[in-house]
């Protein structure tokens, strides 16, 4: 299965793709559908992630939940900036019903 898919209207309607970071668990690397042969140099030559990475984002515990980034993540090359993870994604909140 492909990572990504594109086809014409993804090519002239996508401004910017770049300073992304990809992972792919196949042994035959990352494939990006709709390009001839589905490499990721194809799609550089069209102009997109041209300073990307294909590698693994090294979570600390992701078996066990934790998605932190290790400090050897290739993500800190990109530029990116960790986020406090508890507070994403959904919760229950203990609230006093209304009268």
């Amino acid at each position: 299965a492909a990572l990504l898919h594109v086809n014409e209207s993804t090519k002239t309607a996508l401004v910017e793709c770049d300073y992304n970071l990809y992972y792919s668990l196949s042994k035959s690397g990352l494939a990006i559908a709709g390009l001839k042969n589905e490499t990721i140099e194809n799609w550089r030559n069209l102009g997109f992630d041209r300073n990307s990475l294909v590698a693994d984002p090294l979570f600390i515990d992701p078996a066990n939940g934790d998605y932190n980034l290790r400090l050897d993540s290739p993500a800190f090359e990109l530029g990116f900036h960790p986020i406090n993870l508890r507070f994403i994604g959904p919760r229950v909140y203990k609230t006093t019903p209304r009268r």
